[in-house]
């Protein structure tokens, strides 16, 4: 750290860099939206006109070593003069850049001023410098938009937000106006509506220079504003000729979409708004779709957001929305009801995404990419048979397999084979709850043949997260098969499966479903125990219970955690059978009953039914 400075000594570098920079400093400048920008001095050409500075400075600084960089060029001078060198030295090159794009002028306005104000007491000093370079390089526009930046209060994410600039070549405001009302007119003002909408006084679409240079500047700019106010996407642009034609940029963090639209009677046309909705179609999608990590995770808060942000729009849907945004809308919206109601245990959610995604498909145009179609008849069986595991009945079951038929003829092994592979196991989940019905083992046996076709297409390497899952349900099957054909040898591969499984089902990558196979470990190692003697396999079920149990929380998902707790009672009861100590009794008649509220405070009236079962032979078992 350097010492701190005389008066005289800062009058008389204060004197010096004004003779040889050429301007005297200002003040009021907040340097916060520039210093974000420091990295811009990255480009090349730049760090040489910075390097030349600071390495003169460095070089009649202590021993003569050289500095590399202007902001540290403090720790190697020895006094206000070899500051006052930097200065200099940085003179022609910091001209040379007052007329290039405002990120990097602001970035050497700041070195400087940090070369110059390195000095304590200069400190202040050396803001108002790099002040006034920014003042005098920086057009109106950008100061504008620091200035709106430094003044709106940081916001953290919530509803879907669309900010509109002010169109340049647009001096009355008239198609500025016009663009802010056509918005209004198609979401409306509502301050709890899913889509707010904001106005920065502000244009950003520079009117000189070169067009590529001018749109990407623009664009940044844009991108810079939606970082700063979590805004979904940014609209500017430019008033075109006579003032009918508006030509917009719609930019949103991954990308900008760029097109030209007509005003007549201060309304744009229909493109405008189909547009607008297909970003926001696109961003519902975004946020709902699951990644294959995903469903190892909880996501309840993120398919909240969806719900909420999506509920206004289906229930009123914009007039100029397209018929395939408004599809994908709607598969948004069920697609968050479906994890909702898969991870909190909730049936209604779940009846309320089925009748989204049904109505999605219902509204499908003749034009839409088929692909997209089968997508949604594949969400529409997972929901079904999720609801089937809830509810019961062997109609949901069936319209969930034919569901997955109608995806399988689209998702073909030849086109899509990992799709394919996804949609033959959830159908293979299908066979497998209507053999459960139907006590089938032949049934048990088709689903068997599903999970292993789908496994000729799903790679350990290339898909890991979606290879384990269909190794999870194949064990699954082949534990209910070995249970009615009473087979050790098919429980021996069931373990196999799941320990499979739990090679990719890590608890630090997806912890509910690592939870999930360490469950199903649990009943395969049951049921094998049944068949062996002595505890060692029921030792080791248990184990693999409670292991699920530290991320199936009752608070988080309370489904598997009764679940979980109610196969802990079932292991309980089969110590009893191998023992014949009545205190296993005990403690599965009080997991029964803690499982069996849980599954009547969420509706799960099939679990209900079972607990209810096994808290009777648990009384019999326990009759003198």
């Amino acid at each position: 750290m350097l010492s701190q400075s005389s008066d005289g000594t800062k009058g008389k570098i204060q004197g010096e860099l004004a003779e040889a920079v050429g301007f005297e400093p200002t003040v009021g400048f907040h340097p916060r939206s520039v210093s974000n920008r420091v990295l811009s001095a990255s480009q090349p050409r730049f760090r040489r006109v910075l390097f030349n500075g600071a390495g003169q400075a460095g070089q009649e600084g202590k021993d003569g070593a050289v500095c590399k960089n202007p902001c540290v060029v403090a720790r190697l001078a020895q006094d206000g003069r070899t500051i006052a060198v930097a200065g200099v030295a940085m003179q022609q090159g910091l001209m040379d850049w007052l007329r290039k794009p405002y990120g990097l002028v602001t970035s050497c306005a700041l070195c400087t001023g940090i070369v110059v104000g390195t000095i304590d007491d200069l400190r202040h000093w050396a803001i108002a410098k790099a002040s006034a370079v920014f003042q005098t390089a920086v057009t109106a526009q950008q100061a504008c938009v620091d200035q709106y930046l430094d003044s709106r209060p940081e916001t953290t994410e919530g509803p879907y937000l669309i900010i509109m600039t002010d169109l340049v070549n647009d001096e009355d405001q008239t198609q500025t106006r016009s663009l802010d009302q056509n918005l209004r007119t198609l979401y409306g003002q509502d301050v709890d509506g899913a889509i707010q909408l904001e106005a920065v006084p502000c244009t950003i679409y520079p009117t000189a220079g070169n067009a590529a240079d001018r749109y990407e500047g623009a664009k940044q700019t844009a991108l810079d504003i939606a970082t700063w106010t979590k805004a979904d996407v940014v609209i500017w642009g430019e008033v075109v000729g006579s003032g009918l034609k508006i030509n917009l940029s719609m930019t949103h963090p991954r990308d900008s979409a760029n097109r030209e639209y007509m005003v007549q009677d201060n309304t744009l046309d229909a493109n405008f708004g189909e547009d607008i909705g297909a970003l926001i179609a696109v961003k519902m999608l975004t946020l709902a779709e699951m990644k294959p990590q995903d469903h190892g995770t909880y996501v309840v808060p993120r398919m909240t957001r969806v719900i909420t942000l999506t509920a206004p729009l289906v229930n009123a849907l914009p007039d100029q929305m397209s018929a395939y945004d408004r599809c994908r809308l709607f598969l948004s919206f069920g697609l968050a009801l479906q994890i909702v109601g898969l991870q909190s245990g909730d049936a209604d959610m779940l009846k309320k995404a089925v009748a989204a995604l049904q109505t999605a498909l219902d509204l499908y145009p003749d034009d839409a990419p088929a692909y997209d179609w089968a997508f949604t008849q594949n969400a529409l069986g997972v929901a079904l048979v999720q609801l089937a595991e809830r509810e019961g009945g062997i109609e949901l079951l069936e319209a969930a397999a034919a569901a997955f038929k109608l995806a399988l003829i689209v998702r073909t092994k030849a086109d899509e084979p990992a799709d394919w592979a996804t949609t033959k196991n959830n159908l293979g989940n299908v066979l497998a709850r209507l053999a459960e019905h139907q006590n089938s083992a032949d049934l048990f046996q088709d689903a068997v043949t599903a999970y292993s076709e789908a496994l000729t297409e799903l790679s350990q390497s290339k898909q890991p997260l979606d290879w384990a899952r269909t190794q999870n349900n194949l064990g699954n099957a082949l534990t209910s098969l070995a249970e009615l054909q009473d087979s050790p040898d098919l429980l021996h591969k069931a373990i196999a499966a799941h320990t499979e499984a739990l090679k990719e089902r890590r608890r630090d990558l997806v912890p509910l479903d690592w939870a999930n196979s360490q469950s199903n470990l649990g009943i395969a190692l049951r049921a094998l125990g049944k068949r062996q003697e002595g505890t060692a396999a029921f030792d080791q079920a248990r184990l693999a219970y409670t292991s699920a149990l530290q991320e199936r929380r009752r608070d988080l998902v309370p489904l598997d955690w009764a679940m979980t707790t109610y196969n802990l009672a079932l292991l309980d009861v089969s110590y009893f059978q191998k023992t014949h100590q009545t205190a296993w009794l005990n403690t599965a008649r009080e997991q029964t009953m803690q499982a069996r509220a849980v599954f009547e405070e969420i509706g799960a009236t099939v679990y209900v039914a079972a607990a209810d079962g096994l808290l009777s032979s648990i009384e019999t078992a326990a009759a003198p």
